[in-house]
């Protein structure tokens, strides 16, 4: 990093608001590899042409251009781009384009994880799904039918969303048969061991024949759970 001689900061430090602004501005052009003398020519034009842009501000919009820029893959090695003509318009739209990559590598995150997760609910519904024809357990679908869950039943399962998908643990839905869409209790698992289980607003208690199916419902996935791993040793002895 350059450090700025006593002749810049002197010269620039009247029109940047301070030596402290001078050093923060040479800082940033230097981490970046730019020429710092055209580089405080630059942001002192960009700040006249916002006037009510302070120094300051226009280095915090510059830095967030570049930010930008770089994670456009714009060619930083070309002067028009690393000092664009109307910081202000190169920076709006930098940020429209950055959002429409953001939202791109969200979506393309979100299918990968749900790539991975017809795997991990396959295994699920083997070991969690149930039914004993008046009550089922049913294991959802994905991301967007735990949020949902959580705000018909306010309470704070979306934030177990991720964890479920990626099987660090199960989030189970207790239905009425005839009623499956419908959210009554909500359940976390962590293999065969019982976590919790929540209804609406994390106060309402398993009714006495929820509660009869529920244990049943236990026994039968701690059975489940015993028989593969029995199965997993045998195979690999």
């Amino acid at each position: 990093i350059q450090n700025p001689t006593w002749e810049v900061v002197s010269k620039y430090q009247k029109e940047c608001g301070g030596e402290h602004n001078v050093i923060q501005a040479v800082d940033g052009m230097s981490r970046k590899g730019l020429p710092i003398k055209p580089g405080l020519d630059y942001l002192l034009k960009q700040k006249g042409k916002c006037q009510y842009y302070s120094f300051w501000e226009t280095i915090n919009q510059y830095d967030d251009y570049y930010r930008m820029a770089a994670a456009l893959q714009y060619d930083l090695q070309n002067p028009v781009v690393f000092f664009p003509k109307d910081l202000r318009k190169a920076h709006d739209a930098a940020n429209r384009n950055h959002q429409v990559l953001l939202e791109q590598q969200k979506a393309e995150q979100e299918r990968k994880t749900l790539e991975g997760y017809k795997k991990i609910k396959r295994q699920y519904k083997r070991q969690y799904e149930f039914s004993d024809g008046v009550f089922s357990i049913i294991i959802p679908d994905g991301i967007q039918d735990i949020i949902r869950e959580g705000k018909l039943q306010n309470h704070c399962v979306g934030g177990y969303a991720e964890r479920h998908v990626k099987g660090v643990l199960a989030i189970c839905f207790l239905r009425r048969t005839d009623d499956i869409d419908t959210p009554l209790y909500t359940i976390e698992m962590h293999g065969d061991r019982f976590q919790q289980v929540q209804g609406k607003g994390n106060r309402s208690p398993l009714t006495k024949e929820a509660q009869a199916f529920f244990d049943s419902w236990l026994a039968w996935v701690r059975e489940e759970v015993s028989i593969i791993r029995t199965a997993v040793r045998s195979f690999l002895r």
